[in-house]
């Protein structure tokens, strides 16, 4: 839990992440640096994008060094939100002429999520979805690590329930010619009534089972050593311009008609609120509290004994 200094002392706090806060007049809002300098993050303004029309979502650019597909042969995370209740949608697609691109992809299809290389052609492994497909928030994380995957759902471990290969030494060092979609049809299926709320791909480090506390803040640039952060793009209500976060700046584009994107305040940070953040202050108050409720359950105890 974070504890926050008594803003009538200090109006600005660095957490132990390294993420700088700012008490803004009424709450504390995390600042985090964007492409055009910081941005103030106001969680309630948090909000996802969902898809209307098969071909819409947001293409993912950059340069030919450090664009979101180039995960290289080293460890990786990639993690999104999404929420639905279809059971095809689309986290990573790559939209390559030849299959033989050796593009990676992830996305759902028939109720089962595929991590698949060289586009269609091969299925690194699969999971079957279903307990996600349910128009609830949920949160997933996909690393690799010393050549092994693993996958988290909500902060929970279940890499044991893959089907296929968890060992995977390839060297993912191709751009798709057609770009890369975040949240346009799956290859068989729209996407229409999914929302999505955060991406991030982290090159470099594979940052393993999340905490459920992290869960409850946006996406923000890992900072491990190692890490590369391609990609890390938050969602905020109104905006259909998203940037990114990451070391990079990579280009987050609109993929199709804006009308077939609907941007709305929905967020898994609202769904699943931030955690009560308290003053030193307040966080006093309560220790005086505790202490009370003790001694008054010693002196009881006394008597009782008596």
């Amino acid at each position: 839990m974070l504890i926050f200094p008594d803003p009538n002392v200090e109006t600005e706090y660095t957490d132990p992440n390294g993420s700088v806060w700012e008490f803004n007049g009424t709450g504390w809002v995390r600042q985090c640096a964007g492409s055009g300098g910081d941005q103030i993050v106001d969680l309630n303004k948090l909000a996802c994008f969902e898809i209307t029309y098969s071909k819409a979502g947001y293409t993912l650019g950059g340069d030919a060094n450090n664009h979101p597909m180039l995960l290289r042969g080293g460890d990786f995370t990639l993690q999104w939100w999404v929420k639905t209740s279809q059971n095809s949608f689309s986290l990573l697609n790559p939209q390559a002429k030849d299959q033989n691109k050796g593009c990676l992809g992830v996305w759902a299809d028939g109720g089962t999520l595929f991590f698949v290389i060289n586009t269609l052609a091969v299925n690194q492994w699969t999971w079957n979805c279903a307990p996600i497909i349910d128009r609830q928030w949920h949160h997933i994380r996909i690393c690799r690590k010393d050549g092994v995957h693993s996958l988290y759902i909500d902060a929970v471990d279940k890499s044991a329930e893959l089907s296929g290969s968890r060992n995977d030494t390839k060297d993912y060092n191709v751009i798709p010619p057609n770009g890369t979609f975040w949240g346009s049809s799956s290859p068989n299926s729209p996407s229409r009534g999914v929302r999505y709320a955060g991406i991030q791909i982290v090159r470099g480090f594979a940052m393993g089972q999340p905490e459920a506390r992290e869960l409850r803040l946006p996406f923000s640039p890992c900072t491990e050593a190692g890490a590369e952060n391609l990609i890390c793009v938050n969602v905020y209500e109104g905006e259909t311009d998203l940037v990114d976060i990451g070391e990079f700046g990579n280009p987050v584009a609109i993929y199709d008609n804006p009308s077939y994107t609907l941007n709305t305040l929905d967020s898994p940070y609202t769904w699943n609120p931030p955690m009560r953040i308290y003053t030193e202050e307040e966080l006093a108050l309560f220790e005086e509290e505790d202490a009370r409720r003790e001694l008054e359950e010693s002196m009881n105890n006394v008597t009782t004994e008596e």
